[in-house]
């Protein structure tokens, strides 16, 4: 994803479930501190997450409101605090999301 990306999930079935975002570094980004990653839930701030690009990959957990619990549908943003490039390439690049759920 570039600095901000949204994307369209069913929503929780249950109090207490949470939203999971798994991912991979870009190689440029291994060598960097980590980024903030801001999440949104139909446009409800979530706490902030500092997430750790120097391994192989990295993992968040974010609380969901209980109001969101039986939706259908919620919209899920996610922003960076700063992007790289990479190399040639002019495309602004964030995170690598490999895996967005909730459980």
């Amino acid at each position: 994803m570039p600095s901000h990306a949204t994307v369209r999930i069913g929503g929780p079935k249950s109090p207490g479930e949470r939203l999971y975002v798994q991912g991979f570094p870009a190689p440029a980004q291994t060598s960097l501190p980590p980024v903030s990653l801001r999440v949104t839930v139909d446009g409800v701030q979530l706490p902030e997450s500092k997430v750790d690009l120097g391994g192989s990959n990295f993992e968040a957990y974010f609380p969901l409101p209980n109001e969101e619990v039986g939706k259908k549908e919620l919209l899920i943003g996610l922003q960076v605090d700063r992007t790289i490039h990479n190399g040639a390439d002019t495309r602004e690049l964030g995170l690598n999301v490999g895996v967005l759920e909730i459980r």
